[in-house]
This record gives structure tokens, sequence and C-alpha cells, in this order.
């Protein structure tokens, strides 16, 4: 046994000194031809300057490729590894959704966050129900046929003045308020039932939410709050009116704005003030009493749908507000591009048209509408969501390198083609779906100079 054991020794340490051997001469070999190129072009002095640059580009290449590959492996391998501890994380039930650990780099951003909970990518928790667990947003009952449904997202805004855009999601007595801070999605606000609907206001150059008591009989109350950053309530107080007859007048009725009695007259002044809401709202045409203007709010942009009486609908607007009024764009009956501005005075909004190609609509055209309510109807507005929308770069301004870095980032251009298409403005760099995703763009733009709109 012993004697066999000492044979298999041997043969293995035989091996081992042949494989070592071969090593080393493959090694020399390799070393050899590495240095050969180099010292016979250094002893003859016959190579060209191009030669030696072309040994050597050849070399970076080859390193960067070899670089390009190892990140690329050690990216895999770190993706892999994530996705094994958020499945693992699933299978032992883990409710708080682990795979928002996917999405860490986003934390940061809360506009982002928002955008990631509409994409179902991370959830939100409610901190006014203690017991209840963080959702998905297809958690949420989504069925447009279903009264309590949240089915529409209703657009943005700054509801706790803070700079930065909440989520508002439609559904039953309002729906819901999203807030994003500290790498987390909140309710910041809900619909309690028609004793406390949801809603949102301007009022003295800041913005309240609302929760209202307007459709039980014999009172219409107002509740104000104000929000921080950090979804703490800083201000509260109540427009209210209560009369046994139904009737709200000063002989019928009381009236209280902040605990104090007022008049009808000035009840009647603040509940039109807080309805104004930066234009938003449906407007009706003077000449058939229907509502064909609806401006609705999104972030920075106004969604504007425009009906003319026995002429045209025009329901992709898509305006910015300026010193002047509302500047939109839109497409016309014949599919091209038409251009206006919407004016406000009083309770009324005029149309004029400024860019128009269409015969049926001449630059110059106005058309009047007067106020009908602080609420456009959504389900008309879902209809007016463009299929794509242009970004359009207007004017470079004076970062234009950074520029061109941030088109080439954008579109995947090479520099040649993202320089020209920069330098050609005003041109269209890019199309999207997504309304977000334009004005993604376009902020990051303007932040570095560049005048840009969207179309």
């Amino acid at each position: 046994m012993k004697n066999r054991v000492w044979k298999i020794m041997g043969v293995i340490l035989v091996i081992a000194i042949f494989a070592g051997g071969w090593y080393w001469d493959v090694r020399a070999a390799n070393t050899f031809a590495s240095e050969s190129p180099a010292q016979e072009v250094s002893a003859t002095g016959s190579a060209s300057n191009e030669s030696l640059e072309e040994v050597e580009v050849s070399t970076a290449e080859a390193s960067q490729k070899d670089i390009a590959q190892e990140e690329a492996s050690v990216e895999a391998s770190a993706e892999a590894s994530i996705e094994a501890s958020v499945e693992e994380a699933d299978e032992k039930g883990n409710e708080t959704g682990l795979r928002e650990m996917l999405f860490s780099d986003y934390k940061s951003d809360n506009e982002k966050l928002l955008d990631m909970f509409i994409n179902n990518e991370v959830t939100a928790v409610n901190p006014m129900h203690t017991e209840s667990k963080p959702f998905y947003i297809s958690d949420i009952c989504q069925d447009p046929n279903d009264y309590f449904s949240y089915h529409y997202i209703l657009g943005r805004a700054d509801l706790d003045n803070d700079g930065e855009n909440e989520l508002l999601m439609g559904g039953p007595y309002g729906g819901y308020y999203f807030d994003a801070r500290d790498g987390q999605v909140f309710v910041m606000a809900e619909g309690e039932g028609s004793a406390s609907a949801l809603d949102y206001c301007y009022y003295e150059g800041r913005a309240y939410i609302l929760h209202t008591d307007t459709s039980h009989q014999g009172r219409l109350i107002y509740c104000f709050n104000s929000y921080d950053e950090n979804g703490n309530i800083t201000e509260s107080f109540k427009l209210e009116a209560f009369s046994e007859t139904d009737t709200y007048d000063d002989e019928n009725a009381t009236f209280y704005f902040k605990d104090e009695e007022i008049t009808a007259c000035k009840f009647e002044e603040i509940k039109n003030e807080i309805r104004k809401r930066d234009y938003e709202g449906e407007y009706t045409d003077t000449e058939v009493g229907d509502p064909n203007l609806c401006i609705a709010r999104n972030g920075r942009d106004y969604i504007v749908q425009i009906g003319i009486f026995r002429l045209t609908s025009i329901t992709d607007g898509l305006g910015t507000l300026t010193d002047e009024g509302i500047e939109f764009t839109a497409t016309d009956a014949a599919g091209n591009p038409i251009s206006g501005i919407i004016t406000f005075e009083d309770h009324n909004a005029t149309v004029t048209f400024t860019d128009s190609t269409w015969s049926g609509i001449e630059n110059g055209d106005s058309f009047t509408y007067e106020y009908y309510s602080y609420k456009p109807q959504f389900e008309k507005l879902s209809k007016m969501f463009r299929d794509s929308y242009s970004v359009v770069i207007n004017d470079v301004g004076d970062n234009k390198v950074r520029v061109i870095k941030s088109v080439r980032e954008a579109t995947g251009l090479g520099l040649k083609e993202a320089k020209e298409l920069v330098e050609a403005a005003p041109s269209e760099v890019t199309q999207y779906s997504s309304l977000i995703e334009a004005q993604k763009l376009r902020d990051e733009l303007e932040t570095l100079g560049a005048n840009v709109t969207i179309r």
C-alpha cells in the first residue's frame, strides 16, 4: 500500500515539474514577443512615427477593451448579487419592497422617486393609518368602472411650499396626495368621505390642502391646512357658512373665516379666490354654454383642451405660464402645429391664435370663454395627452459643450451628429411618449443655460 502511494505521488511530482516548465517557457516567449518589436524599432530606427502611433493606439484600445470587459463583469456580478438578495427577501415574505434596493441611487431625487412609484417600482406608506403596510401603486384599486377606484393621475403641484411637486392621484372623495422625502413615498393627505373631501388651493401666495364639506344641507365648510417640507401642519383655519334654509345670504345664513364672522359677500370673495388655482378649471363657450375650454396643471406645464363651436376641437394643447398668459402649442385639424395664448380677465379666458396654417383659423382669431368650474373634467383630459412630446432647443446658451454632452446622453447620437443638431438650433432634440420624460430633459438642458420648449 505504501509503495503504491509513493508511486502516485511521484507521478504527480513529475507532472507538476513538466507543467511548471511549460508555463515559464510560454511566459518567456510571450514576454520576448512583446518586447522584441520595440527593441527592433529602437535598434534599427526604421519604424516610422506612424507605426509607433498605431502600436500605441492598438495597445490602448486593447487595454480599454479589457477594462470595459472587467467593469461589465463586475457590474453584472453586482446586479446578480442584488437580485439574489431581493429574491431571497421576497421568498421570506418581506413586504417592505426590498426591490427598492435596486433603485437606491435615485432616492435623493424626490421627483424621480414619485416617478418610480407611478411605475410600480417602489412602495408608499400611509402614516395616517399606523396599521397599514407599505403598498405599490398596483395594490390600489384601479378599475375605471368602480367609484372607489384610484385610476388616474391628476398631475403634480407643490402642496407644501418647498419648491418640489407632490403627486395628485384622483379617486373617491378627492383621492390621494403623495409626497416623497428621505427616500420614501408617503400619503400626504387623502379624501376621508363626503364630509371631508380632498382638494387644494392657493391663497395669499401659499398652497393649502383643503378638506371640504359642501354636499350636506345647511353647511359649507372648507378646512385649510398648510404643510412644511417634513409633512407637518404649520397653519390651520376654516371658511364656513351655516344656514337652516339652505339659502346662503346675509339674511338666512351666518358666515365665518378664521373663526371671525364675515358677510356673505366676503365669503363669496374668499371662496372664488381659493377656486382660481392658477387658471385651472373649465370655461364655457359663451355661445352654447358648454364647457369647451379645459385647463389642468401638470408641474410647470398646463394641459389645454379647446373646443370651438361648429369649427374644431383641439385636444392635445401643452402650455407654459408667462407674464402675458398661458402660451400653448397643439395640433390643428389638418395635423399641423398650431399655437396661441390664453389670457385672463375677471372670470373670462380668451384664446388667441398666433401661429396657424390651417384654413379654418387665421392668425389673430380669438375666442372668449366664461369661468365655469375650478375642476376640469379629467375624464375629458385623459383623452388629451399626446402620443409624443418633442423637446426643442431654441437657443444653446453659453454652455454649448455641456449641452452637446447632455444631448448625446439623451439621444445616443455620436459627437459629430449631436454637435450638428445643437448648432442647428432651433432644432428638435428627440421625442418622448411620456410628458414626464420630456420635462426632465427640458429641465436638464435649461439648467445648462439653453432655451428649450416642449411641443
